[in-house]
């Protein structure tokens, strides 16, 4: 892959990028060693600009208007910066005293982007990742968590068994058919959440003695979209380790407020 064709990404390529704004600015906020370098269009205003060439500059990273790297590198026109990083340095061990997130068989960017942001947005920062079928660094992964990524542990193993031997925990498997509401379910700590496509074997019979739970919903619906269902569990897990605080109305606002200035100038 050349340095520009963010597009063609294959797995065990050097390098990846971070496509606009929010994922520029995580990726040089939170693992700035990663960051190689930062370019941007014409059309990036300059209120955007300074801050993230800011954040470059103390992170020792070059950053230069370059029109056609922006072009070549950005999935949707929309976005006016990029950044390039080293996408094999990506990965790290989870922390073995955290809770964790595990999933069987990934297969959807956005799924995979939308439950890395909900990791953050409840204070947790690990995902195993089972027999992926896309690679975590992929610029859809990163641009789908909106720079998320940057703020979790993520590694890859080649088999559940492969985990459970790397970490001794309780382990609690969304599942339709579950035992018990995963609202009502008292975690251990640490533990790990499994997720998986519905009624496979991998997800129903190779964990002996784990727990089953559900998500209440209605009975019309057989199964909810696997990041969905994350984000719920992942919300039940964090109420009852206390992690999931609502910000005040100030904050809110502020955020909100910043996140519309640039909308259409990221």
């Amino acid at each position: 892959m050349t340095h520009g064709q963010a597009r063609s990404y294959r797995d065990g390529d050097a390098h990846s990028w971070a496509v606009g704004r929010y994922a520029v600015a995580e990726l040089l906020a939170l693992r700035p060693e990663l960051a190689l370098e930062v370019a941007w269009d014409g059309r990036l205003a300059r209120e955007v600009r300074e801050p993230i060439v800011a954040a470059a500059a103390a992170a020792g990273v070059a950053a230069a208007r370059n029109d056609a790297r922006v072009r070549r590198a950005r999935r949707k026109g929309s976005a006016h910066v990029v950044a390039r990083f080293d996408a094999r340095a990506l990965e790290r061990d989870l922390a073995a005293e955290s809770d964790h997130v595990v999933w069987i068989a990934p297969d959807h960017f956005g799924n995979v982007g939308t439950t890395i942001r909900s990791l953050r947005a409840f204070g947790l920062a690990d995902l195993a990742l089972i027999e992926p079928r896309l690679p975590p660094a992929h610029p859809h992964v990163v641009r789908a968590s909106i720079g998320a990524i940057f703020g979790v542990r993520v590694r890859r193993y080649r088999d559940l068994a492969s985990y459970r031997a790397a970490h001794e925990r309780r382990i609690y498997t969304l599942h339709p058919s579950g035992d018990r509401d995963v609202a009502e379910v008292d975690f251990a700590r640490p533990c790990s959440v499994l997720l998986g496509p519905e009624r496979t074997p991998r997800t129903d019979d190779a964990l002996p003695g784990s727990d089953r739970v559900r998500i209440a919903q209605d009975a019309s619906v057989e199964s909810l979209n696997v990041a969905v269902a994350a984000g719920i569990a992942l919300h039940a897990l964090a109420r009852r380790r206390g992690s999931a605080r609502p910000r005040d109305g100030q904050e809110r606002t502020r955020l909100a407020e910043a996140r519309r200035a640039g909308e259409s100038r990221c």
